[in-house]
């Protein structure tokens, strides 16, 4: 063969190779994935088992993955709540895959991301983690974002105040306070991989920025375990709200909900969308949120709830990694539910005249009043809870060669709460008590106590008359006021408390994953800033008929010498702009940490995993504390007679705090694997938290600024968990043994001389907490499936001390105050038995199901005082696809309109009602009938939901 010719074959030989080489890496592989309906499973994870090459389906459910060879593979599909399937397919192909996925609503082989450091299934991941899928939440009309995590075992709910300040925590990790004040202390709350917020304090947490729509994919909630590691100051548990992304064409949803709350009487209307597509090669967005308005179940006179979100991401996937740009727009307001009068500690049903729909509110309120370092300041009682929040962030997965990857997540977020609402603080206060007259300001300037006739009229009418000869006995003459029977001679006060909250927040979480051999290792780290600034302080108080819907009062006196001075403004309110005054806080919380975890993989079978944590919290600031400055010249309208602006508040010296911790947490497990569809694993976890920034906005005095002490928190958890699936069954067992050591317990008192606030030294205790977790799913036919999960646990304060508050009038500090011990008692708030079941019959293009949930009974406190009573609710869901886009659902929440009690408010006033530990069994015995309250779960509601996908 001649020299030319032989290279034009060479040239012609390497040409084809490399012709080939080019054709085999354009080759794809393509097709949709659908449920047995046939509608399209948008987010299904598609992974070639030959060379892991992954996707994911678009918004209706179609996939492609590019560049794979010319060739014959196994893809594995699956997708959160589906049976997941293995297909062979051969590239190049000559048809579209078309998968269908059977429902599964508890699969274990789904693939999981948070508690895990590397994507893996459930069934291979020794972690207590389980997942509320798209399908479950849009047959649902949850109340709230925390409502979803009833699904979920282990966690105790309490949602009963509404669609904010929600209480959440795990395996009897809690401080025991139960009325949203600090309901999210021990657990993180996240939105796609990051804390919704970690500045956390009383009355300002994460669901107060979190709510569920239409763009949110699926939830993952871990409980103890790896949360010690990969979850930010929250050893109790990570809850992952994890958002819908755009696929490769355009499609989308739009719903309408229309609903009665309230049994049957307040309306509620809501709309929520969600669109998604491509927006240019390898670029897909999605966007959505919800608008609603609503009056609640317990309606005061206007909505309970208006507002809505946007959310949004865009997605942009290159050859070695992914960005994803997300932004969030939440403006919201929320009403929470106040408790419900009750005179039975035994039987807590609502009181004469009163039921499940009652509101103790007063009508809408409108006063302007100078609030310090806020100016004038308009309290509007229908603006509610108002929050805000403005988010941006980005998520960036990165291949580095080598087999190294990085995955960073950022995010910066301007969160604001600013609130108009009495706080579930409506309480009694006694007409003919001496107590009542220095609270309301019946002082003449400068402290002068009024003698006389104390006339309270409603209306213009008068519907009470107190006589007072000497200024310290009052006695009351008439009395045609409602509720005498139920809380003898008094009203209601409600204080009228204003919160502004501004955080301004940075959040970063990166983590390197490099595996080699059977051995997989991460290391990473996690930094937080937060600046907060809070103005804090009651307006005045608003003083109400005790009767469902209350009706304002005004108060006046007229003197021996007949002179009459007003109590009340016209508006029915005292000490206004004065009472209790404003505590400003200026304060910076830096958090940053550092973890490291390997995993290897022994053999075929068992695995070793461990990971442990370094963190550093750093909290400074500084707080002004109020002091109160009484008028000698008429106060702020210069007129004397017109006692209810005498006082006002000014700012108090400041006083500064600054202090830091350094905590180590770890944890280790074994994970075996039985066979295929069985594993067993055993894990230990010391995990450690620090308090955050409630214990510092406590302080309120330079003395307790000194000696302010912060403990870490160490919480030691032990759980062996067995996960099994059958051919028509897949269940979960984790038993668990949790030790929580020194809780912080702050309680707040007034002082009986100045009526300013302080705080006694915070007491820190520990609880122990063993049970057993049950999560299963089993499809008996076709047709008919049934879902559960069932806690049963025991929780007792091994150690517990609270205080109790002695009133003698002159005590300016906790000196006189008694500390009572209740160690040994059974934990507050942590029930016995929680139970949620859910059977479901489809049958073609309908389904129906019923979910009952169980709560058991609870210690009211750590003293053991009485117990919150166990019941049972209901809730109905059925729905009909009228076309494979077109659905129609119905869904009735608490079908029996049962009453079920989640918290309470204590006997008195505020703020004595809110220090629950200050009643003992003895005082139930002496007065079983005092007049308190309970907070309870919402009434029957009805609702009407059409979704249209595209």
């Amino acid at each position: 063969m001649k020299t030319t010719q032989f290279i034009r074959i060479l040239i012609l030989v390497v040409g084809f190779s490399f012709s080939a080489t080019s054709l085999a890496q354009e080759g794809k592989i393509q097709g949709k994935v659908t449920d047995s309906k046939g509608l399209g499973l948008a987010g299904s994870s598609i992974v070639i088992v030959e060379n892991n090459k992954s996707n994911s389906t678009d918004a209706n459910g179609d996939f492609t993955i590019n560049n794979v060879a010319d060739g014959s593979y196994q893809i594995v599909v699956s997708y959160v709540g589906f049976t997941t399937r293995k297909v062979t397919v051969k590239v190049p192909q000559t048809s579209k895959l078309n998968i269908v996925l059977q429902d599964d609503q508890a699969a274990l082989d789904e693939v999981v991301v948070t508690g895990v450091f590397d994507k893996r299934s459930a069934l291979n991941s020794s972690i207590a983690i389980s997942t509320v899928n798209a399908v479950q939440i849009q047959k649902m009309a949850p109340s709230s974002a925390a409502e979803l995590l009833k699904n979920v075992p282990g966690i105790f709910v309490n949602n009963s105040l509404g669609e904010i300040r929600n209480t959440v925590y795990s395996r009897g990790v809690t401080t025991g306070n139960n009325d949203g004040r600090w309901g999210y202390d021990y657990v993180s709350m996240q939105e796609d991989g990051l804390p919704v917020t970690n500045a956390m304090f009383a009355n300002f947490g994460p669901d107060m920025f979190l709510r569920a729509d239409a763009t949110l994919d699926k939830l993952e909630a871990v409980r103890g375990g790896t949360a010690s590691i990969t979850g930010a100051n929250a050893p109790g548990g990570v809850f992952n709200y994890i958002s819908k992304t755009g696929g490769k064409t355009f499609g989308g949803e739009i719903r309408t909900r229309l609903g009665l709350e309230g049994n049957g009487k307040n309306p509620y209307y809501r709309a929520d969308f969600n669109l998604g597509g491509p927006l240019a090669k390898n670029l897909t967005y999605n966007i959505g949120g919800f608008y609603r308005k609503s009056d609640g179940s317990q309606y005061p006179g206007y909505a309970s709830n208006f507002g809505g979100q946007l959310k949004g991401n865009l997605m942009y996937k290159y050859e070695t990694g992914s960005l994803k740009l997300l932004v969030k727009s939440l403006n919201d307001h929320n009403l929470t539910a106040e408790g419900i009068p009750t005179n039975s500690y035994t039987d807590m049903k609502p009181s004469v005249g009163f039921s499940n729909t009652s509101s103790v509110l007063p009508p809408a309120i409108s006063l302007t009043t100078y609030v310090p370092t806020r100016g004038d300041v308009t309290y509007k009682s229908s603006d509610l809870w108002h929050s805000k929040d403005n988010s941006v962030g980005l998520n960036w997965e990165q291949k580095l060669g080598n087999g190294w990857k990085l995955t960073n997540n950022a995010r910066f977020s301007s969160l604001s709460e600013e609130a108009f609402t009495p706080l579930s603080t409506v309480s009694p206060i006694a007409m003919d008590n001496i107590v009542t007259y220095f609270i309301l300001g019946a002082l003449k300037p400068p402290t002068q106590i009024i003698p006389g006739t104390y006339t309270v009229s409603q209306g213009g009418q008068p519907i009470m008359t107190v006589q007072s000869f000497s200024g310290f006995d009052y006695h009351v003459t008439s009395n045609t006021a409602p509720g005498s029977a139920l809380s003898p001679n008094s009203l209601f006060f409600t204080p009228l408390i204003y919160n502004y909250s501004k955080v301004n927040e940075f959040r970063d979480q990166f983590n390197f994953n490099k595996k080699i051999g059977k051995h997989t290792f991460n290391i990473g780290g996690f930094f937080d800033n937060s600046s907060l600034y809070r103005v804090s302080g009651s307006m005045g108080v608003s003083l109400n008929t005790i009767q469902n819907h209350p009706q304002t009062v005004g108060i006046s006196v007229t003197d021996p010498g007949n002179v009459t001075y007003q109590v009340t403004n016209p508006n029915g309110i005292v000490n206004v702009g004065a009472d209790q005054g404003y505590t400003i806080i200026n304060s910076k919380q830096s958090q940053k940490a550092v973890y490291f975890a390997h995993t290897w993989e022994i053999n075929d079978k068992l695995t070793f995993d461990w990971g442990a944590r370094y963190e550093n919290v750093r909290i400074h600031g500084t707080n002004n504390a109020p002091a109160l400055v009484t008028s000698t010249t008429g106060g702020l309208d210069g007129n004397p007679l017109t006692l209810y602006d005498n006082s006002s508040s000014v700012l108090g010296s400041p006083f500064s705090y600054d202090k830091t911790l350094s905590y180590l947490s770890y944890s280790g497990a074994l994970n075996y694997k039985v066979s295929d569809q069985t594993a067993l694993y055993f894990r230990y976890s010391n995990g450690k938290k620090a308090p955050g920034y409630n214990i510092y906005n406590d302080v309120s005095t330079a003395f307790g600024a000194s000696s302010l002490d912060p403990q870490v928190q160490t919480i030691q958890q032990y759980e062996v968990g067995y996960k099994s699936k059958i051919e028509n069954a897949t269940f979960t067992i984790t038993p668990f043994y949790s030790l929580l050591s020194d809780i912080p317990n702050s309680v707040t008192f007034t002082n009986d001389a100045t009526g300013l606030l302080y705080n006694p030294p915070a007491l820190y205790n520990n609880i122990r907490t063993f049970g057993i977790e049950l999560e299963s799913s089993v499809k008996l036919s076709n047709n008919f499936n049934i879902r559960g999960v069932i806690t049963a646990q025991d929780a007792k304060a091994t150690k517990y001390n609270a205080w109790i508050h002695q009133t003698d009038n002159t005590h300016t500090t906790a000196g006189t105050d008694v500390m009572i011990d209740n160690s040994g008692n059974k934990a507050a708030n942590v029930p016995n038995l929680m139970v949620n079941i859910t059977p479901e019959y489809t049958y073609n293009s309908f389904y129906a199901n019923v979910t009952w949930s169980y709560m058991g009974a609870r210690q009211a406190n750590f003293a053991n005082a009485f117990e919150l009573p166990a019941f049972s609710q209901f809730n109905l869901a059925m729905g009909y696809d009228i076309s494979s886009k077109l659905r129609v659902s119905a869904n009735v929440n608490n079908v029996l309109n049962s009453y079920g009690v989640m918290g309470w408010v204590g006997p008195g006033s505020f703020p004595f009602n809110l220090n629950l530990e200050g009643i003992t069994k003895q005082d139930v015995a002496a007065n079983p009938t005092a007049f308190h309250q309970a907070i309870a779960i919402p009434a029957r509601a009805y609702f009407l939901t059409l979704a249209y996908k595209f």
